[in-house]
C-alpha cells in the first residue's frame, strides 16, 4: 500500500446527461460516436469518457456549481492519494532477494522459498477464483449515452410521401396548392421525386409539410448539429441557424392559389413567400446525427445534400415555372435561403431525401 499526503480542494458541477453529451459533442466531438438504437429510438449518441478524459476539453468547467471538498492544508497534510496491489504482488522475487539471511534465521525453510513462484500463481488464482465462486459483477460505469431525437425548436420539413417522420410528438400538416403559368406551363423535376404532392409538368404544384411545434419535445432533444443545410421557418430560427426567404409570382389570371392546415412561416395570398431557416457552419460531407426510424427531407444549402449518419441520400429538385412576365421587377429572395439555381423570373430548389440504411450497414453514404 502506499499513501500520498499533501492538500487538495475538489470543485463539483452538476448537470443532466443530456447537457453533457451535448457538451461534448460542441467541444471534443471526436469523443462522441453515433450508435443504433436505445430506448425505442432508431439512432443513439454516446461519449467515449476515457478518449474524452485525454481531451483538451476535459478540463473545462460545465454544469451548475454544487460544492467545493477540501481536504489537508500546506502546514498540515493529508492522505490525498493511496495504491493498493494484491496481496501475491508481495510474493515477486525481488521482494526476496537475501534468502540466505531468512533460512539463517529459520524464518523461512529452503523448501518454502523454492516454492514461492508456485504459491504466488495460485494466490493470484484463488483470488480470482473467488470472485467467481461469490458470484460477484465486475463494477461498470453507466452509459453516458442518449437516444437521438428531433432537435430542439419550431420549424417545418417539406413532407415525403411516406408521410411526417417517426417522432415522439405529433407533427403539425399542412398543404400548399400553387397556381403556376397557366399557358405552356413547363414545370420541372426529378423522375423520382419522394415530396408528398401534386407535381406536373403543365399544371399546378401542390406541397405538404410537417411542422414541429414544440419546442422540446424530449429531455434528450439538443440543438441541430452544425452543417450546411435548411429548414423551413416556424416561429423564431433554432438555435444556429439564420434566416431568409423566397418569393413566387404565381399566376395572375383568375388565381386558383389555396392552402390548409399548418404552413412555414410566409405570406399566401394570389403570390407565395416562405420563409426558411439556414445554416452553414460546417461541411455537408461530415455526417450529422438525426433520427434514422423514418424517410425525411431537408433543404440543399449551398455546395451539396448534408450527410445524416446512417442515413443514404438522394437529392431530388422541383422547378416552378411561375407567371410569365417579359421584365421581372419582384424581388424573389432574401437572407439566408435554399439553393436556388432557377433563373430570376422561376425558382428550382434542391431537396435532400433521407432513407435509413439497412441495420448491417453502419457507415454512411450519398447518392447522387
Amino acid at each position: 500500500m502506499e499513501v500520498e499526503l499533501g492538500f487538495k480542494n475538489i470543485t463539483r458541477y452538476e448537470t443532466s446527461l443530456t447537457e453533457f453529451v451535448e457538451h461534448v459533442s460542441q467541444t471534443s466531438a471526436v469523443d462522441v460516436s453515433a450508435g443504433g438504437s436505445y430506448m425505442g429510438f432508431g439512432a443513439s449518441l454516446e461519449v467515449n469518457f476515457e478518449d474524452f478524459k485525454g481531451s483538451s476539453s476535459f478540463q473545462n468547467k460545465f454544469g451548475s456549481y454544487q460544492t467545493t471538498l477540501t481536504t489537508g492544508t500546506p502546514s498540515l497534510p493529508e492522505p490525498i492519494g493511496l495504491s493498493v496491489e494484491p496481496m501475491y504482488k508481495i510474493l515477486s522475487s525481488k521482494y526476496w532477494q537475501n534468502t540466505s539471511l531468512l533460512t539463517q534465521h529459520h524464518a523461512c525453510m529452503t523448501s518454502d522459498l523454492a516454492l514461492l513462484t508456485a504459491v504466488k500463481t495460485n494466490m493470484a488464482r484463488a483470488i480470482g477464483d473467488y470472485a467467481a465462486y461469490k458470484l460477484a459483477s465486475l463494477p461498470s460505469d453507466p452509459d453516458l449515452k442518449i437516444p437521438v431525437t428531433w432537435p430542439r425548436g419550431t420549424y417545418g420539413l417539406y413532407m415525403a410521401r411516406t408521410g411526417c417522420p417517426h417522432s415522439s410528438f405529433p407533427w403539425h400538416q399542412g398543404w400548399l396548392y400553387q397556381d403556376v403559368e397557366d399557358i405552356g406551363a413547363t414545370n420541372v423535376f426529378s423522375k423520382s421525386l419522394h415530396l408528398y404532392g401534386q407535381f406536373t409538368t403543365s399544371d399546378n404544384i401542390e406541397t405538404h409539410y410537417c411542422i414541429k411545434g414544440t419546442a422540446q419535445a424530449t429531455d434528450f432533444d439538443l440543438d441541430w448539429p452544425k452543417g450546411d443545410y435548411c429548414i423551413a421557418k416556424y416561429g423564431a430560427c433554432p438555435k444556429g441557424f439564420m434566416q431568409g426567404w423566397l418569393y413566387w409570382n404565381d399566376e395572375d389570371a383568375y388565381n386558383g392559389n389555396k392552402h390548409g392546415g399548418y404552413l412555414p412561416d410566409g405570406v399566401y395570398d394570389e403570390n407565395t413567400r416562405i420563409e426558411y431557416c439556414c445554416r452553414n457552419d460546417s461541411l455537408p460531407t461530415i455526417p450529422i446525427s438525426l433520427p434514422t426510424e423514418s424517410p425525411f427531407y431537408l433543404l440543399r444549402h449551398s455546395r451539396t445534400c448534408q450527410r445524416v449518419q446512417n442515413m443514404n441520400t438522394v437529392e431530388e429538385f422541383v422547378y416552378w415555372d411561375e407567371q410569365y412576365v417579359l421584365i421581372s421587377y419582384d424581388i424573389k429572395s432574401g437572407g439566408y435561403h435554399p439553393f436556388d439555381d432557377g433563373n430570376s423570373y422561376n425558382h428550382k430548389l434542391h431537396f435532400c431525401y433521407y432513407t435509413p440504411m439497412p441495420s448491417n450497414d453502419g457507415s454512411d453514404a450519398i447518392i447522387g
